[in-house]
């Protein structure tokens, strides 16, 4: 049986929002999205944190997920200096993999690197689960069309209280929002079931949304993050 994951530290009244591997990116790692609306977004969010209206966190998930898309970079990259990549139709292909050696510890090293300054540099907080949420991430799985990846953040924002959930992947988006705050969504009581028998949440905490997904490229996206850091709403392009 999954062990309770109550949270040790003070409680505090600022609203929490978990942002995925590709908004940490953006905000990490950079640079900014080309999207006038993504942009004034990441402005708001920053401006929020920086007012202490909001924590803004991620997770050890989207870390791996980073690192493995630097990578995969440097591998796409260090093979086609070698003319041993082929574009075609569908993308690159790799035209004799007996030369495609693994990538060296320097270039690795690097990837690692990289991610760990954007973390120290960005105003976001690495915060994983006490304990891993099994009951969740199984749930989420069986009852959605989420890919793993995704079904990890959603249950790891979940696990640490978030209310808010911003990504830039819109098939994302779309099933948080058709599986927890449309009509007729079907996640909201066994999540709140297991928020309550595992964690502990009390009935006021478990009013819906449990948690509010926010599309980045969304125009009103920009507007919501202006609001929680009490500023002026953000123009709309």
């Amino acid at each position: 049986m999954q062990s309770p994951s109550i949270l040790t530290e003070v409680p505090v009244d600022l609203l929490k929002v978990y942002v995925d591997t590709n908004v940490f990116h953006y905000l990490a790692i950079g640079p900014f999205p080309k999207r006038e609306h993504s942009k004034t977004a990441l402005t708001e969010l920053i401006r929020a944190v920086q007012t202490d209206a909001i924590i803004c966190v991620t997770s050890i998930i989207a870390l791996a997920e980073e690192y493995d898309k630097r990578k995969g970079r440097a591998f796409i990259k260090r093979e086609m200096d070698k003319g041993n990549i082929d574009w075609t139709s569908s993308g690159v292909r790799v035209s004799d993999s007996s030369i495609a050696d693994p990538l060296d510890s320097r270039t690795l090293y690097r990837a690692v690197r990289v991610i760990r300054q954007g973390l120290r540099n960005s105003m976001i907080r690495l915060e994983d689960p006490l304990d891993w949420p099994t009951a969740l991430i199984d749930l989420l799985c069986r009852r959605s069309n989420l890919h793993w990846p995704d079904a990890l953040h959603l249950a790891i924002a979940l696990d640490r209280r978030c209310d808010y959930i911003i990504t830039n992947d819109k098939e994302f988006y779309d099933e948080v929002v058709a599986r927890f705050t449309s009509t007729g969504s079907d996640l909201h009581r066994p999540v709140s079931q297991i928020l309550e028998s595992v964690y502990g949440l009390t009935e006021e905490r478990l009013q819906r949304p449990l948690i509010e997904p926010l599309l980045l490229r969304d125009p009103s996206t920009a507007t919501t993050l202006s609001s929680l850091g009490g500023g002026p709403p953000a123009p709309t392009q």
